[in-house]
């Protein structure tokens, strides 16, 4: 729950893996901002493509019903969240969720996790009912954040919504992303089965098959740092395969690693 109001939001308190005390609120200042700063170059690096996000603009975001929020360990910024608001089509309130930054030390300690439950709740007392962001679905370990730990529901894969990109994280494979929704009333519960049942998509639907498996690598930055034309054929390959899952009516159900094979899969099945 949220508690202890600041003069400029709220705080809360959580407690993380490593046992320590984090304190989550809002990010005020020219010092906190500058933190802030400092983080998302520290994780997407420097130059106009980027995707940074300003002082100039991170200062206003929380004036128009945006979010600026930063996690702290020993009073030392760890992760910052940014989100901004926004209307639907059908005119209904959202946010939508740009970034998320977590220190490397802290990125196995559930202070990203801590930080979207506090954005869902924010978001509750603000009456909005879903967030949206976009990953990439070819990093397995955002894959199983988003898809097991959150339980989004994924709407869409888009190709290159970014464009050129200098960030070390997005260089040579592009910016194609899923673009997912999550409701912050009653996340999507994550499918779990046997992952030698279900076969490979391989582009089409057959006959009395249910639920079908698509394979991403465990790692792409390492293939991408060791072997960049690899991974440019995994972008092509799952770019293929979902697109034409989508538009055969076909969703993301679940998703998991498989030890032994040393690959993880989307589990792709109808909506229920």
């Amino acid at each position: 729950m949220l508690y202890a109001p600041l003069e400029d939001g709220l705080s809360q308190q959580v407690r993380l893996k490593t046992g320590e005390i984090a304190l989550i609120r809002p990010l005020v200042g020219a010092t906190d901002i500058a933190a802030c700063e400092h983080l998302q170059t520290q994780t997407w690096g420097e130059g106009p493509h980027a995707g940074l996000i300003a002082h100039s603009v991170l200062g206003v975001i929380p004036s128009v019903g945006g979010l600026v929020v930063g996690g702290f360990v020993d009073d030392v910024l760890q992760t910052c969240l940014i989100s901004f608001s926004g209307f639907s089509k059908a005119a209904q309130p959202l946010h939508w969720s740009s970034r998320l930054a977590v220190t490397q030390v802290y990125r196995d300690a559930g202070l990203g996790y801590e930080m979207k439950r506090y954005q869902r709740l924010a978001c509750r007392e603000m009456n909005v009912t879903d967030i949206y962001w976009t990953y990439d679905p070819l990093e397995s370990r955002n894959a199983h954040f988003n898809v097991n730990k959150l339980g989004v529901e994924i709407e869409a894969y888009k190709r290159d919504v970014y464009g050129l990109s200098e960030s070390p994280l997005h260089q040579g494979i592009g910016t194609d992303r899923f673009l997912v929704r999550w409701s912050v009333h009653a996340p999507r519960k994550t499918v779990s089965v046997d992952l030698h049942k279900p076969p490979l998509f391989l582009g089409t639907r057959v006959s009395g098959v249910t639920q079908y498996k698509v394979m991403i690598p465990d790692n792409i930055q390492r293939i991408k740092d060791h072997h960049p034309e690899v991974a440019v054929a995994h972008r092509q390959r799952t770019r293929a395969l979902f697109e034409s899952a989508f538009a055969l009516g076909l969703v993301v159900l679940g998703f998991q690693r498989d030890a032994d094979a040393g690959g993880s899969y989307y589990i792709l099945g109808e909506r229920s």
